[in-house]
C-alpha cells in the first residue's frame, strides 16, 4: 500500500467495528475520507449595534421555548400529532452490532455513481495485530477487481455501503437507497442516433483531450478568497485617508483684490463719461 501524503489526516475515528469476510474477521477503524465543515466562516450581526444575532428555539404561541419542553411528533393528521418518546423510538432503532459483513462482491464497471451518497469512510486496522490479514483483504480485493456489498448502521440507520480497495487501503463508500433514486427526464430510448463517421470524429477528439487529471489539485479556494478579502478590507481600514488636493483649475482661479481692480482703473484708456449738466 502506497501513503496517501494529501489531505488533511485522520484524527478521531468515528466508527469502531469488525469487517467479516470470506470468513474472516478484521477489527477495523472507520475515518472520514472528506474534510468537511457546515460551519460558516461568515456570522450574523445587527447592524449599527455590533450585537450578534442570536436563533432561539420559538413556539409561535408561546415564543422562546427551552429545550426541556421540546417534543417529538409524528404529523398524523392536521392538528393531529402523535408524540413519541426517546424510549419509544430507541425501541424501532435497528440493532447496532458493530459489524461490517461482505455479503456480496460486484464487479463496479456496471456500477451506478449516482448511489454514492457522498459519505466515504477511510477503512483502517484496529491494531498491529490486524495488518496480515487486513493486508490480504486489501491485496485480494485489488487482484479480482472486485467490491464488496454490505449493510450497516451508521447514525442510528441502517445503510447500504461498498468496500473497495483505494491505493491508500480499503475504502468505504454508503449509498442512497433503492427508495431514493431519480429516474432521469431524458431517457436514452428517445435519442436520435447519430452518424457513426460523427461518433467515430468524437472519440478521436476526445482521445486527443485525455490526460491525467490531477486529482489534488482540486481545492475549495473559497475561504482563502474570504481570508484575503477581510485582510484587505482591515488594511483599508488601517490605512489614514488622505486628504484629496484642490483641482488645477480651482488653484488658478483667484478672486481679484481691491489693489488688482485699482490697478486696473489707472492703466484704462477708456475716457470717463462727462457728468450732464441740465439747463
Amino acid at each position: 500500500m502506497t501513503s496517501h501524503s494529501a489531505g488533511v489526516p485522520a484524527s478521531r475515528a468515528s466508527w469502531i467495528g469488525s469487517l467479516y469476510w470470506l470468513p474472516r474477521t478484521i477489527p477495523v477503524k472507520a475515518y472520514p475520507a472528506i474534510s468537511t465543515s457546515t460551519e460558516s466562516l461568515l456570522r450574523q450581526f445587527h447592524a449599527g449595534c455590533g450585537q450578534r444575532i442570536q436563533q432561539p428555539r420559538w413556539c409561535a404561541q408561546h415564543g422562546v421555548v427551552a429545550e426541556a419542553e421540546i417534543v417529538k411528533a409524528y404529523e398524523y393528521a392536521p392538528e393531529d400529532r402523535i408524540e413519541l418518546s426517546e424510549a419509544e423510538l430507541a425501541s424501532i432503532r435497528p440493532t447496532d452490532d458493530k459489524t461490517l459483513r461482505l455479503e456480496q462482491f460486484f464487479d463496479p464497471a456496471g456500477f451506478d455513481l449516482v448511489r454514492l451518497s457522498g459519505r466515504s469512510l477511510h477503512l483502517a486496522p484496529t491494531h498491529s495485530a490486524a495488518l496480515a490479514e487486513y493486508g490480504l483483504a486489501w491485496q485480494a480485493l485489488r487482484a479480482s477487481g472486485r467490491w464488496g456489498f454490505a449493510r450497516m448502521v451508521l447514525s442510528n440507520h441502517r445503510h447500504p455501503v461498498v468496500v473497495r480497495p483505494a491505493a491508500t487501503g480499503l475504502v468505504l463508500h454508503v449509498l442512497h437507497g433503492s427508495d431514493q433514486g431519480r429516474s432521469n427526464p431524458c431517457s436514452v430510448d428517445v435519442l436520435p442516433l447519430s452518424p457513426e463517421a460523427d461518433v467515430d470524429s468524437m472519440v478521436a477528439a476526445i482521445a486527443q483531450h485525455s490526460g491525467r487529471v490531477d486529482w489534488n489539485a482540486l481545492t475549495d479556494d473559497s475561504a482563502t478568497r474570504l481570508a484575503e478579502l477581510v485582510q484587505r478590507k482591515v488594511a483599508a481600514r488601517a490605512r489614514p485617508v488622505e486628504t484629496a488636493a484642490p483641482p488645477a483649475s480651482r488653484r488658478r482661479a483667484r478672486k481679484p483684490d481691491t489693489t488688482d481692480r485699482r490697478r486696473r482703473s489707472a492703466g484704462s484708456t477708456t475716457p470717463a463719461l462727462e457728468p450732464t449738466v441740465s439747463s
